[in-house]
């Protein structure tokens, strides 16, 4: 065989190079392709997997937003109220949080009552927050108004009237200078503080925190799978009250705080003078906060400081937490991202509200005391 008959030197490893090259190329394709459809696969299934989630919670867990409060179709022509020194305004009437709102001819949101108060009369006036004012829910639902309803178809031969200065965004402190300003002028005959634990946030002496359950951080995100899971997250912070947590700031404030709680407690003697001169009767509400309703729920501490502070100035407490235990929090909440009181919350604090008056004694009703 000459040279030029056979193959040129090297020729035939270049060949199987080339075609080793092509087999690794096809295999490394086929791969591929095959990790392709594996993960396309996943994502459909993790897909209808959280579909199915959803439409679970939707339709079974969380069925039609139970917190959501119902609102009556407006009267028209009313103005939507934003600001908060517009409820203060005598004969106010609109819109607030999606509930009418009406004041008196002293700002607050009652009705007028008589002054001088007729003998038959007696006469019971809340200072309070927002819960007590009754944010979210229309007024004839707001526990002071329940109170009087149910107060009133007792035997008792008189007339009750539940006066409510409540004003949203109230501390301790304005909540009290409302009592003074314009409970006093009705000459209440008992008088209730509803407490709720952000009481304490004056501007002077509260040290806040970075939280994780404000209503900014509860807002919807239209997936009742994220609600859910955020929800989830909030209970567990609830319960562990760790650094960052709206439950650790507050107990922060009422137990490392010194000037916070001596404000409060300062508060608490200007109510404490109030009754020494009626002489009357001063019934401190302890509201419930609707997160961790269970064994595990991070306020009792606080509640229990507040209500021992009040018993030492000679008040009664009443208690709300044992009638909120076992219940869904979320179905308390005046809205999925707002968990104010909402109609149910409030007709709960009525039943603790009655029962702690069921508890006074017979000169705090100056006579017998009504049967509820």
């Amino acid at each position: 065989m000459t040279p030029g008959d056979g193959p040129a030197p090297g020729s035939a490893p270049a060949a199987n190079a080339a075609e080793d090259s092509g087999s690794t190329s096809t295999g490394r394709s086929a791969t591929l392709g095959r990790l392709r459809r594996s993960l396309l696969i996943a994502a459909a299934a993790l897909s209808l997997l959280l579909a199915a989630a959803e439409i679970a919670l939707r339709l079974i867990i969380m069925p039609a937003s139970p917190a959501t409060p119902t609102v009556p179709a407006p009267p028209p022509g009313l103005a939507q109220i934003s600001a908060l020194a517009e409820l203060v305004k005598a004969h106010q009437r609109g819109l607030f949080r999606g509930q009418l709102y009406e004041t008196n001819s002293r700002g607050l949101r009652d009705r007028d009552y008589a002054i001088p108060k007729p003998d038959s009369v007696f006469r019971i006036v809340l200072a309070g927050g927002s819960t007590t004012m009754g944010s979210w829910v229309a007024e004839p639902a707001t526990y002071g108004a329940l109170l009087e309803t149910a107060l009133n178809r007792t035997r008792d031969t008189r007339r009750f009237e539940v006066v409510n200065t409540g004003l949203a965004g109230a501390t301790l402190q304005h909540a009290v200078g409302r009592l003074l300003q314009h409970g006093l002028p009705y000459d209440p005959d008992l008088i209730v503080y509803g407490f709720s634990p952000n009481d304490i946030r004056f501007p002077v002496a509260y040290r806040p925190s970075a939280t994780t359950s404000t209503p900014a951080a509860l807002a919807s995100s239209g997936s009742a799978v994220v609600d859910a899971m955020r929800h989830a997250r909030i209970e567990l912070d609830s319960i562990r009250a760790g650094t960052g947590t709206y439950a650790a700031e507050l107990q922060h404030n009422y137990f490392d705080n010194p000037a916070a709680w001596a404000l409060f407690l300062e508060q608490l003697d200007v109510l404490a003078g109030l009754a020494a001169r009626g002489p009357l009767c001063v019934v401190v509400l302890l509201h419930t906060l609707p997160f961790s309703l269970h064994a595990l729920h991070p306020y009792r501490a606080i509640y229990q400081r507040v209500g021992d502070a009040a018993r030492e100035r000679g008040f009664a407490v009443a208690p709300s937490l044992d009638l909120y235990i076992d219940e869904d929090p979320h179905a308390l909440w005046a809205a999925p991202n707002d968990p104010h009181a909402n109609a149910r919350s409030h007709a709960i604090l009525a039943r603790a509200l009655a029962r702690g008056l069921g508890r006074l004694p017979r000169s705090c009703w100056k006579g017998e005391p009504p049967e509820l």
